[in-house]
């Protein structure tokens, strides 16, 4: 059994071994990203699958039809805690992609998507212009940080 993490972003997939609440980037071929034509055999082919493993994935797309391999069997249950996998989740930009589970255990974490400022009922006035100025590249990045030493901390790894 193994819980892995996979990004699909403009027809390119990126995949993950969560390992202790921690991703694990999987190359293939030495590259990050690969085209998702042809994914689940080239998948299955890195990671050695064989019919009896069971897998657990969280799958954050912008594509609506990527699903997992109907031939690949899904795991009861994740490997890694719930508190863990909210962290991942809610370290995923779902702007404009969705978050799928496998398992489904979507009634039991928090899996948002994109809430719009009207929707919030801010009025865009009174957003300052400094906060518009932020990179939001940089703030995950430094939000991952302090999420990854909060973990740490909990788990006793000062």
């Amino acid at each position: 059994m193994a819980d892995f993490y996979i990004q699909v972003k403009n027809n390119m997939a990126k995949t993950s071994r969560i390992i202790d609440g921690d991703l694990e980037i999987i190359r293939f071929a030495g590259e990050e990203w690969i085209s998702v034509n042809l994914y689940w055999q080239q998948f299955k082919n890195k990671i050695e699958y064989t019919t009896t493993e069971k897998l657990a994935f969280v799958i954050d797309t912008d594509i609506n039809s990527f699903n997992v391999d109907t031939s690949i069997s899904i795991a009861d249950k994740f490997i890694t805690s719930e508190q863990d996998l909210q962290w991942i989740i809610n370290g995923i930009d779902t702007a404009c992609s969705q978050v799928f589970l496998y398992p489904d255990i979507s009634t039991r974490l928090k899996v948002s998507s994109a809430v719009k400022n009207d929707q919030l009922g801010v009025d865009e006035k009174t957003v300052k212009p400094a906060v518009e100025e932020v990179d939001a590249g940089n703030s995950n990045v430094l939000q991952n940080y302090y999420r990854k030493a909060t973990r740490n901390f909990k788990r006793g790894n000062q």
